[in-house]
């Protein structure tokens, strides 16, 4: 076999070695995403070249039309590479199967054949035609029928690739456009290289562009490879991504049309026409009437629904969130419902679990005090039955009578906080007033000091003085006794403006102030944490364990909500959220 070095050999070794480079960094990375077509796309551009590069530098016609045939082992499967990779990159998955995969390779492989069989037919090269060009050897080839076949089969399946890619990251974050652009440049450049010498628009007969070309593609997908991550992070598909969740997602425009929904949507809302697109959610709803029009012009909401179904009940978390353009402009609203049943059924399990704990404890507690308050009446009775039978002054132990039952009065009257029996006598109260006078009146006598970081624009809150100095008196006075030594409470309130900063069980529609009283005292351990607001639950050698427990019932009844924060050893955060009263 006779070979010639010829100016075309550096380049060419130079594409080789970069598309080599690139094929042995996928096949350490073959476990990722896309890595298996990838490969096989490489694969076949790489065993191209490398035969192209033979048949180059071959001087022998007969050694030129062996490496032909030799460099069709790559050629045909470089456009099916292309179009796997394009599936798998953008998580099509459904058409990686193996009798799909069949399918499109049924035409490369015959095509195949032909190549190496064509002195039987001549479908591929109808003759060749060599020429010297200085010192290499080129030769000037007509096309048969399947080789003009196997052209616009390569190019339609680079189109459907590279159509794919396009619409996977059209809407995507500019990390995977950019990861994109690198895979779209690197395929147009040996397509164009490939149209300019299939059909001879630059005219050097016999001399293909497209291998050189695929070493600039290799250069671009390296550049992908290694500064965009290419194989390591891809973008998930919307049929992954919307079609595949559990959860039911609606759009809908500003005039209640539906702009898209998933499987998952059609099912929970019953919705059996197929074409829904476009049409009314009013006529194609076949649910509850009443609970559509409850919240088909709500803006903004987060909730959880019960909906009846086959005389089962299910629950939902429902979310309405609006769509806007980036220049502000209203689009519509993305509507997401999760069926939270089994969660709510184990949730609901638990709490019944808790609440006897509870009442366990909390009946203990309260025989507890009642028998030592009966103990004291009962002992002064006995008392009284001596002294009056003696003729001696009986009044000491009336006093203490009375004040054992005044002792179970304000029990009793602690326990009723927690029924209905007791509720608010709301009136406007000015937050920061309210705080001062009452960390003065407790900590006028302590080691520990206070600071306070109120906005001037604070909102006021509607509810019960008592009630919510009750509650703060609390607070304050265990965050004085977690520090014995003294330290400093800080309290700081803020309007909580924005949905995120909300806990869930709080109604987002409304505005709350929230109120943060932070110690620098031992902290609570975590196992404690779920019981601290339990009625007679306490970690203090004295105390009745009802504070907290009044305290969260009070906050409740305010339609408000109260979280506790506590890293031991660092200290504690109490978190009171209030509804807030705005239009002053």
């Amino acid at each position: 076999m006779s070979l010639i070095v010829t100016p075309f050999f550096i380049p060419m070794i130079a594409a080789i070695g970069v598309c080599l480079l690139v094929l042995m960094y996928a096949i350490r990375h073959r476990e990722t995403t896309g890595s298996p077509a990838f490969i096989l796309l490489m694969g076949s551009i790489t065993f191209w070249q490398i035969a192209y590069m033979i048949w180059l530098l071959a001087l022998n016609p007969s050694v030129k039309v062996l490496f032909d045939k030799i460099s069709y082992i790559g050629v045909v499967f470089v456009a099916p590479g292309w179009l796997f990779f394009a599936f798998q990159y953008s998580g099509e998955r459904v058409w990686w199967s193996l009798r799909r995969v069949a399918i499109i390779l049924v035409i490369p492989l015959i095509i195949l054949l032909l190549a190496w069989t064509n002195e039987y037919h001549w479908l591929i090269w109808r003759d060749y035609d060599f020429y010297p060009a200085g010192n290499i050897l080129l030769q000037n080839v007509h096309y048969g029928p399947g080789f003009w076949a196997l052209t616009a089969y390569s190019y339609f399946l680079l189109l459907i690739g590279s159509l794919i890619i396009i619409k996977t990251v059209l809407h995507a974050s500019p990390f995977y456009r950019r990861q994109a652009f690198f895979l779209l440049a690197g395929v147009a450049f040996p397509w164009l290289g490939n149209i300019l010498y299939v059909f001879k628009i630059v005219d050097i007969p016999g001399l293909d562009l497209t291998p050189f070309m695929l070493g600039i593609s290799g250069v671009l997908v390296g550049v992908g490879l290694y500064f965009f991550r290419l194989l390591s992070i891809v973008p998930i598909a919307r049929k992954a991504l919307i079609e595949g969740t559990d959860d039911g997602l609606l759009i809908m425009d500003g005039n209640n049309r539906i702009v898209d929904l998933n499987p998952a949507c059609r099912k929970i809302l019953n919705i059996k026409v197929k074409n829904v697109i476009g049409e009314l959610i009013n006529n194609v709803w076949s649910g509850n009437l009443s609970l559509l029009g409850k919240y088909i012009d709500v803006m903004k909401l987060h909730t959880e629904i019960q909906v009846g179904n086959s005389g089962e009940t299910i629950f939902y978390n429902l979310r309405i969130q609006p769509l806007y353009k980036d220049n502000g402009i209203f689009l519509g609203r993305l509507i997401t419902l999760r069926d939270t049943t089994e969660l709510r059924k184990a949730q609901m399990k638990k709490n019944r679990i808790q609440k006897l704990e509870t009442i366990e404890i909390m009946a203990g507690g309260i025989a507890h005090d009642f028998n030592n308050h009966l103990s004291i009446i009962d002992g002064n009775l006995k008392l009284i039955e001596l002294a009056y039978a003696d003729g001696k002054d009986i009044s000491k132990y009336i006093g203490k009578i009375y004040g054992a039952s005044q002792k179970a009065g304000t029990v009793t009257k602690q326990l009723l906080t927690f029924t209905k029996g007791i509720e608010p006598q709301k009136e406007l109260i000015e937050i920061p007033e309210f705080l001062n006078e009452l960390a003065d009146l407790l900590l006028s006598a302590s080691k520990a000091n206070y600071t306070v970081d109120i906005p001037e624009n604070l909102w006021a809150v509607n509810a019960d003085k008592d009630l919510l100095g009750q509650v703060f008196s609390n607070l304050i006075i265990n965050a004085d006794q977690a520090m014995p030594g003294g330290g400093t409470i800080e309290f700081q309130c803020s309007n909580i403006e924005s949905d995120a900063e909300l806990p869930d069980m709080l109604n987002p529609e409304n505005q709350y102030v929230r109120i943060k009283i932070r110690d620098q005292g031992i902290g609570i351990p975590r196992d404690q944490m779920i019981k601290i607001f339990d009625p007679y639950f306490t970690t203090k050698q004295k105390g009745s364990g009802l504070g907290l427990a009044i305290s969260f019932a009070i906050i409740q009844k305010h339609d408000g909500y109260i979280s506790v924060e506590s890293t031991v050893g660092q200290g504690t955060v109490f978190t009171v959220y209030l509804p807030a009263v705005t239009n002053r």
